[in-house]
C-alpha cells in the first residue's frame, strides 16, 4: 500500500482525536514523556492495522532502533519469513530540541514514508516552516541520501502551551514542503 503524508495525516489526526475523546486522563499524560509515549505508539500502531491493514506481524517498534515501522510481505515468495518491504518509519520523540537527530536517522533508512512526530513551544508552526532551509540542507548533505521517499512531519505543542495550540502536519516531498490541512485533534 502506497500511504502518502496526506493519508497518514488523516488517519493519524481522526485516531488521536477519538482515542484522546474515550481516554478521560489524556492530558495528565501528555505532560509526562513516559507515559504520553506508550499512549501515542498504541495510536500508532492502530493506525498501522486499521485503516491501513497491516497485521501484527507488519508492525514493528524499535526495528532498526526506529520507533514504530509498518512492513509489507509479498505474496507467494518463496522464502516469506525473509522477504519483506519497509512501508513506513516512525520516528516519535517528545524533546523538540532533538529531533534532528530522528531526522538524520530516517535519512539514513530506505522505505516510502518517513515520519516524525515531535513538540515545539511558542509559535510551533511558524518555528517550524522557519527552518525548513536548515532541514533542506541537512538532507542534502547525507553522504549516502535514499531518494524518492515522502516525508511527514507532525508537530504539536509542549504541554504547557496545549490549551491554545494544536497538532499540525507538514509535508515533504524531496523539493518542497506543504503545509497540510488543519485538524482538529486536541480537546
Amino acid at each position: 500500500m502506497n500511504i502518502t503524508p496526506e493519508l497518514f495525516w488523516n488517519a493519524f489526526s481522526e485516531s488521536l482525536r477519538k482515542e484522546i475523546i474515550t481516554t478521560g486522563d489524556w492530558k495528565k499524560k501528555y505532560f509526562t514523556d513516559k507515559e504520553w509515549t506508550p499512549f501515542i505508539m498504541n495510536v500508532l500502531a492502530a493506525i498501522g492495522k486499521k485503516p491501513f491493514g497491516y497485521h501484527d506481524n507488519g508492525i514493528s517498534r524499535e526495528y532498526y532502533r526506529i520507533d514504530l515501522g509498518y512492513f509489507s510481505f509479498p505474496d507467494n515468495t518463496e522464502y516469506p519469513k525473509f522477504e519483506w518491504d519497509f512501508d513506513v518509519a516512525i520516528e516519535h520523540e517528545n524533546n523538540g530540541r532533538l529531533w534532528f537527530d530522528e531526522l538524520i536517522k530516517l535519512a539514513h533508512i530506505s522505505c516510502g514514508l518517513k515520519i516524525i512526530i515531535t513538540y515545539l513551544e511558542n509559535d510551533h508552526k511558524v518555528k517550524f516552516i522557519e527552518q525548513q532551509p536548515m532541514k533542506k540542507s541537512l538532507l542534502a548533505q547525507r553522504k549516502y541520501i535514499n531518494q524518492a521517499a515522502q516525508w511527514l512531519f507532525i508537530i504539536g505543542p509542549v504541554s504547557y502551551e496545549m490549551e491554545n495550540k494544536d497538532y499540525f502536519a507538514c509535508a515533504y516531498d524531496g523539493k518542497e514542503f506543504t503545509v497540510l490541512p488543519e485538524k482538529k485533534i486536541l480537546l
